[in-house]
C-alpha cells in the first residue's frame, strides 16, 4: 500500500521528563518606566481652583509640587 493513511484519535506519546533536558535557568529582566510620570501626569494633577485654596472643611491639604500643580494623591 503506497498511500495508506490511518487516522488516530487520541493521544499517541505522553511526554515524560525524560523527553526533555534538565538544565537549571537564570532568568532576568527589566522595566521601562519614564522619569516623572506618575506625579506629573496630567489626569491625576491639575491647577488648583480658588475654592480648592478657600475651603478646607473636609480636613484634607493639597500638596504643591514644584511645576506649581496641586497632588491630589
Amino acid at each position: 500500500m503506497e498511500n495508506y493513511s490511518r487516522y488516530v484519535f487520541g493521544v499517541t506519546h505522553i511526554p515524560r521528563l525524560e523527553d526533555w533536558l534538565v538544565m537549571p535557568v537564570e532568568r532576568i529582566g527589566f522595566t521601562l518606566m519614564p522619569h516623572g510620570f506618575f506625579n506629573c501626569s496630567p489626569a491625576v494633577d491639575f491647577p488648583p481652583s480658588a475654592s480648592d485654596l478657600d475651603d478646607k472643611e473636609n480636613g484634607m491639604s493639597a500638596k504643591p509640587i514644584q511645576n506649581g500643580m496641586v497632588a491630589l494623591l
